[in-house]
């Protein structure tokens, strides 16, 4: 799945060629454990500013990276009734965003969106700083259709060139030497609804970047697993070969490993697509489409699927979660 790194590194490219230098000129593109490495990044804006001599690199990254691309966080986000909701689903899931940065979002007395570091020794490079703040106000933008302006900006590191830039774009007169990285908005940006609000969508793209996130922290082999299964159950889910292929291992190795853990393929995929199913129910997305994410060819062989191991039928377990979730989920 796409990071919001790998569109941060586009937004790079294109700026490239829009200060005329080519992208093949710039760092290679190299990943680290799934990740975009982010002093490939950094390397990549020194090498612009000082091959084009244009110092505002960051802002113009900014500016081009745009809310509308396949990455599933922004997707959530843009579903999501109002600017509110949607900074919420982003400080939730910050950690998808960077590696090291977590996101503070803060609504009273005003609206802040402060950065927080894991190492406070590299809060002072400005490149991150500046080219993610100018990043969430363009998505702001976008989200909402309006020119959002902040109130307030601020930089841990110095200012490293003409600021005018950066204030243009922010709407505000920007500082530096601050004691941390914010900006901050009138709270009333948090009512504006979105251009693309869709509450069923909300729902379908939360569940992926939940699963998204699970990976940060699955090390296990059996939560490796689970992860991969529960992300490839649309359209088809996997067979055994294609998810032993997927850890280069054999299928005799994968059923090895599973059976210590009392488990076979078959009955972990289905546990799971059940499983799934069960907290789709509950979150009231329609049955047909539920049927359809968690792998199976047509409604009927989910109904079917579903009664034999509730008891009950999908449209029954529906009426139930509305009853005051009768069902254990």
């Amino acid at each position: 799945m796409d990071t919001f790194l790998v569109h941060y590194y586009q937004a790079i490219i294109d700026v490239s060629i829009y200060v005329g230098v080519k992208p093949t000129e710039l760092p290679k593109f190299t990943k680290i454990s799934g990740r975009l490495n982010t002093e490939v990044l950094k390397e990549s804006i020194e090498y612009l500013i000082r091959k084009s001599g244009e110092r505002n690199i960051p802002l113009l990254i900014g500016k081009q990276f745009r809310s509308q691309t396949p990455y599933t966080l922004l997707y959530a986000m843009s579903y999501a009734k109002d600017m509110a909701e949607a900074l919420q689903i982003l400080m939730k899931y910050s950690q998808l965003v960077h590696t090291g940065i977590s996101i503070e979002i803060k609504t009273t007395p005003v609206l802040t969106i402060t950065l927080l570091y894991s190492n406070p020794s590299v809060q002072h490079i400005r490149y991150p700083a500046e080219g993610f703040m100018s990043i969430y106000l363009t998505i702001m933008r976008n989200f909402t259709g309006q020119h959002i302006e902040a109130t307030h900006v601020e930089f841990f590191h110095q200012a490293d060139s003409d600021s005018k830039p950066l204030d243009d774009f922010f709407g505000t007169k920007v500082e530096f030497g601050a004691s941390q990285t914010r900006m901050e908005f009138d709270s009333s940006i948090l009512e504006f609804p979105l251009l693309t609000s869709d509450s069923i969508n909300k729902k379908i793209y939360i569940r992926h970047i939940a699963i998204e996130y699970d990976k940060l922290d699955s090390n296990a082999f059996l939560e490796r697993v689970k992860v991969y299964l529960r992300s490839n159950l649309f359209p088809t889910p996997p067979s055994i070969k294609e998810c032993a292929l997927a850890f280069n291992i054999s299928v005799r190795t994968l059923q090895y490993r599973l059976s210590n853990k009392d488990l076979k393929y078959n009955n972990l995929l289905n546990n799971l697509r059940h499983d799934e199913a069960l907290i789709m129910i509950k979150e009231q997305l329609p049955l047909g489409m539920i049927s359809m994410l968690v792998g199976f060819q047509n409604h009927s062989a989910f109904t079917r699927s579903f009664k034999k191991r509730e008891g009950i039928s999908p449209h029954e377990a529906r009426k139930n979660s509305i009853n005051k979730n009768k069902l254990s989920f």
